[in-house]
């Protein structure tokens, strides 16, 4: 027997054979065809939508929430820095400092304007 004639001998299969290798090929298909229904399901991907909005809403939430804090604490050292400011100026007025006492009286001058502006405007 030649080398050819045993080769084609081993490659030869029973009904079988054959027939069980189409049902496993079968059922791997099944297995692949049933895996991506299951990821495009429209409730499944709804699904994932839902679930990554979440994240994203909660990371921002979060980082508004750092960043108002931040904020919060630089106006909160700003009034503080100011109220100093306002103290100190008051105080050199009180001593007679002419610069002191031209911007206090500027101060309320604006202030002044301001309150007449917003007066004004509700009433019309």
């Amino acid at each position: 027997m030649s080398a050819e004639e045993t080769t084609s001998e081993e490659n030869i299969r029973s009904p079988q054979q054959i027939e069980h290798d189409i049902a496993q090929t079968r059922e791997q298909l099944t297995s692949v065809v049933d895996e991506l229904a299951a990821r495009l399901d429209p409730m499944t991907l709804a699904g994932n939508a839902t679930d990554q909005a979440k994240a994203k809403a909660t990371e921002f939430a979060q980082t508004a929430k750092e960043t108002a804090g931040n904020y919060a604490e630089l106006a909160g050292e700003f009034a503080k820095d100011f109220a100093e400011k306002v103290r100190e100026t008051v105080d050199d007025a009180k001593s007679g400092d002419q610069q002191a006492l031209g911007i206090l009286a500027g101060s309320a001058a604006a202030i002044a304007g301001t309150l007449a502006l917003a007066i004004r405007h509700k009433f019309k």
